[in-house]
């Protein structure tokens, strides 16, 4: 399928120009020139009936006269030949309703242009003759319309050719259709990644093959490109709903995550002003201290639970993130915009350290739950040095213990942290 598109590039001869019987009598003429005896076919039937069913290559004339016959040498010289006088004694004409089919693309913003193996004499000739333009100036583009010049030593295949036009008019390869009558032209936009339609009045095609899109007459040409855009219009109004339905279910689900993160804040304030209150006093009772150790414990259990809550939160909003990133780049690839602000594009615009909540808030939840631990186990072992009748402690001595155990429970979990990545790191090396 299409990306929004965007050109139309054809093929010359057997598209445009109906100009087989012209080709066939040049051999002709040419064999008896050269007073040469080739089986030339008697006709346009003939050479499509016997002739594209073999599967040879028709161009450039080189291949096409040694198709029909003539010895490569001969058709080597032939072709200097058909370069020089074709346009001049052999006066082709498009096909019945070209310009109509032509005008009808035109219309709908289309640009035209033509990729061919022939001479561009020749292709200036037919359009010239034929007055190939409108109100709007020639229906060819320059800039799209490649063929071979005279004097022109490079070989620009129509592969070539074809990407060559998607990168000067800065679009992709997938906005471009390509319509040719020969598996050569149907190999040329497979090569260069482009769109390709088939037309089976041409030269080439002896049947339809199977995945290739064709149009039966010029007229179905027309008809064929606007079900094409049709059907890139389609995809982009899907992608745009797939969208705004992604956004929605990133932006609830991160609310979601936001929701809990403040509820664990509002409780670890309220457990911050308790355990303040509890220190207010000059010295711990034992009353005090098993207060001490229920704020600990439940800040260690909250802080716990809701890293395990926001841990599952987000999950889900990484996985709304990845979808929403891939239908945005979609999107911006089909509409070819740099307005589209992605997700993406923000994350690249804001990189450093700390910058998410993904990143900030494990690094607040283990460290309240070791504050929260450190306190219970102060307010525990005190409670217990209290019970066998030592010397109640001071809120100053109770705080610098509470603060070592915070500290000696961080090492040791950094410690343990360093080792197991170290093993973790040897283990891997040896697989």
């Amino acid at each position: 399928m299409s990306e929004n598109l965007k050109c139309v590039i054809f093929d010359f001869d057997g598209v445009l120009a109906d100009s087989l019987e012209a080709h066939l009598q040049f051999c002709r003429d040419y064999a008896k020139e050269i007073e040469e005896h080739v089986d030339i076919p008697e006709s346009v039937d003939a050479f499509k009936e016997n002739m594209i069913a073999t599967g040879k290559i028709f161009n450039p004339m080189k291949n096409f006269m040694m198709a029909v016959g003539f010895t490569k040498k001969q058709a080597e010289e032939g072709n200097e030949s058909y370069k020089n006088t074709f346009h001049k004694k052999y006066k082709v004409s498009p096909f019945e309703n070209v310009d109509t089919m032509l005008q009808r693309l035109r219309e709908r913003g289309l640009k035209l242009g033509i990729v061919s193996a022939n001479y561009r004499n020749v292709i200036d000739d037919f359009i010239e003759r034929c007055g190939l333009q409108d109100s709007q100036g020639p229906v060819f583009s320059e800039d799209v319309l490649f063929a071979k010049k005279d004097g022109d030593k490079s070989d620009l295949s129509k592969s070539g050719a074809l990407k060559r036009i998607a990168a000067d008019q800065c679009i992709t390869p997938r906005q471009i259709l390509y319509v040719g009558d020969q598996h050569s032209d149907y190999k040329a936009a497979q090569e260069a990644g482009v769109c390709f339609l088939g037309v089976s009045y041409g030269w080439g095609f002896f049947n339809e093959p199977a995945g290739i899109r064709f149009a039966k007459s010029v007229p179905d040409i027309a008809n064929r490109v606007f079900s094409l855009l049709r059907d890139s219009t389609d995809s982009v109004e899907a992608k745009k709903l797939q969208l705004e339905h992604g956004r929605e279910m990133f932006l609830y689900h991160a609310g979601q995550r936001n929701t809990s993160i403040r509820y664990y804040l509002l409780a670890i304030a309220i457990l911050s002003v308790a355990v303040t209150g509890l220190f207010s006093v000059a010295d711990l009772t034992p009353i005090t201290l098993t207060l001490t150790l229920f704020v600990g414990l439940t800040a260690t259990i909250i802080s716990l639970s809701f890293w395990g809550l926001d841990h599952r939160n987000q999950a889900i909003v990484d996985g709304d993130e990845k979808l929403l990133n891939r239908l945005e780049r979609e999107l911006a690839n089909e509409c070819l915009t740099a307005e589209l602000k992605t997700i993406e594009h923000s994350d690249l615009e804001h990189q450093g350290w700390l910058v998410s909540y993904g990143q900030i808030m494990p690094l607040i939840f283990i460290f309240s739950a070791l504050s929260g631990l450190a306190l219970a186990l102060a307010s525990l072992w005190y409670g217990l040095g209290t019970g066998l009748s030592v010397e109640t402690p001071s809120t100053v001595e109770f705080s610098s213990a509470a603060i070592s155990l915070i500290l000696l429970i961080i090492s040791t979990v950094g410690v343990m942290a360093k080792v197991r990545l170290k093993y973790k790191g040897r283990k891997n090396s040896k697989v």
